[in-house]
């Protein structure tokens, strides 16, 4: 019959501690390299390309949390007017290039000012936002469109590592604008969308 006698007992007791350490060790390893792995996946490498128009008087300066997978919630663009108008409105959007899910919505409104002044032959009043030439203003995600776009976000995941802004709109409040989306330039300067 063979059995444990005292001194093998003495090795396992002094040994068992150094094997739990090592297989926690390989664990946490393995623990950490699948979850580089699904981050990598899903966000460390998040692009967003910016549309909009040939001559368009706005320049993305600084775009911050892009790769956070709080992203919707954390996402900061610094967006400056390079024109010599005040800007009264921007609209446009952000959504993943591939929205090839369906009739699912799975892009977020950016835009700038008062929604009055969506309207491109509409007189701004003076008070309302808007942004001089040469001033920057930091857009995030609306509050009303969080939710709805965190939820789209962790039901594709996929889609969202390449995100494009396209910007459809400029008003400048003084009747004048860039309208996008019939490629009409109310400045009266020819123009034409970039790709």
């Amino acid at each position: 019959m063979n059995s444990i006698g005292p001194r093998s007992f003495g090795v396992i007791k002094r040994f068992l501690p150094l094997l739990i350490l090592v297989l926690f060790s390989v664990f946490v390893v393995r623990m950490m390299r699948d979850q580089t792995c699904a981050q990598s996946e899903y966000g460390l490498n998040r692009k967003l390309k910016v549309k909009g128009f040939k001559d368009m008087p706005l320049e993305i300066t600084a775009i911050r949390n892009l790769e956070s997978d709080d992203w919707v919630d954390e996402l900061r663009i610094d967006v400056k007017n390079t024109g010599t108008k005040p800007i009264y409105f921007i609209y446009g959007h952000i959504s993943p290039t591939d929205d090839g899910i369906g009739n699912d919505e799975v892009s977020v409104s950016f835009f700038f000012g008062k929604f009055e002044n969506l309207d491109i032959k509409r007189l701004a009043e003076p008070t309302d936002p808007h942004l001089n030439p040469k001033e920057t203003f930091t857009y995030s995600v609306a509050e009303t469109e969080r939710e709805g776009a965190r939820n789209q976000y962790k039901r594709f995941r996929h889609l969202y590592n390449h995100l494009v802004l396209e910007i459809h709109q400029i008003s400048f409040g003084d009747g004048t604008g860039i309208d996008g989306s019939g490629n009409i330039d109310e400045r009266h300067k020819a123009f034409k969308p970039q790709d």
